[in-house]
């Protein structure tokens, strides 16, 4: 039987901490899930900050799974992050650079595979064609 949370502001806190417990969550993600609710209380506890999910997804990215810029500002779009803050957590052209460069270092991919690898991955194009200039 499944409890309808809708109505039970307490419940909606409850589920949302219980989700929370998990991972970060931002509050579109929340709201997705009906625990609208609960999300003054959790900002008020400071158990929910978008600037802090967004960090805290970037980094996740880079260390586990890499995305170029492209690609984390399409993820945390999709999470219902704010352009500002998007753009405050992005990483920097020299991150990006040295995050492609480890990329490729662990692939044996000539020069056309390791630019669709990485243009696949949500690297910027002038980064790619930095790293996999044509002709090589």
């Amino acid at each position: 039987m499944k409890v309808n949370t809708e109505a039970d502001p307490k419940k909606q806190l409850n589920k949302a901490v219980h989700l929370l417990s998990f991972r970060p969550r931002s509050a579109a993600e929340l709201k997705q899930r009906g625990l609208a609710a609960a999300i003054p209380k959790l900002i008020e506890l400071d158990l929910i900050d978008d600037k802090k999910f967004a960090q805290w997804w970037v980094e996740q990215r880079v260390n586990s799974n890499p995305r170029g810029n492209i690609g984390l500002k399409a993820e945390l779009q999709q999470k219902g992050i704010d352009r500002e803050i998007i753009a405050s957590v992005l990483l920097t052209k020299d991150q990006e650079i040295d995050l492609a460069k480890k990329l490729l270092a662990k692939k044996n991919l000539d020069q056309p595979r390791a630019q669709r690898f990485l243009l696949s991955r949500g690297f910027e194009s002038d980064v790619v064609f930095q790293l996999t200039p044509v002709g090589k």
